[in-house]
């Protein structure tokens, strides 16, 4: 099998891509014909497609390596975020949760955000607080009731 490295001046077919990746011919096919920017690049040379090395090196990079380490990566909140998050959970809106803390309300949604954006840095959308709620509950972080 090829490394990364080995790939970048290497012209590879659509069996060679097939091996590397440990799918399909017809999956590598599949890929090839997503027409949208996830779509394996390639090019086609008398009905034969060839894929170039180095372009396929960082698709691997960017399609398959990255996620995998996103997926690998468990979501690390501090106790407070922890506590802010199950009181969001519990309570109909910011300002009762606020109330149930001790702190303002813009602290409620400032630690809101930060638990939102960590998500985000994970590659998990939660644009909104239900979103947020069942991605915690499904992470463990919390349970509803």
């Amino acid at each position: 099998m090829l490394t990364i490295a080995e790939m970048q001046g290497a012209v590879l077919t659509i069996e060679d891509v097939a091996g590397i990746l440990g799918i399909s011919s017809i999956q590598v096919r599949q890929l090839i014909e997503l027409g949208d920017p996830d779509a394996l690049p390639c090019h086609r040379v008398n009905g034969s497609v060839r894929i170039e090395g180095a372009l396929f090196a960082k698709w691997v990079r960017c399609h398959v390596v990255v996620p995998q380490l996103r997926l690998d990566r468990r979501l690390v909140l501090s106790q407070r975020e922890r506590t802010v998050l199950a009181a969001i959970a519990a309570a109909r809106a910011d300002k009762d949760a606020a109330l149930v803390l001790g702190l303002s309300v813009n602290t409620v949604r400032s630690y809101v955000k930060r638990i939102r954006a960590k998500y985000v840095a994970m590659g998990v959308d939660v644009p909104n607080r239900v979103a947020l709620l069942d991605r915690a509950h499904q992470d463990g972080l919390i349970h509803l009731y």
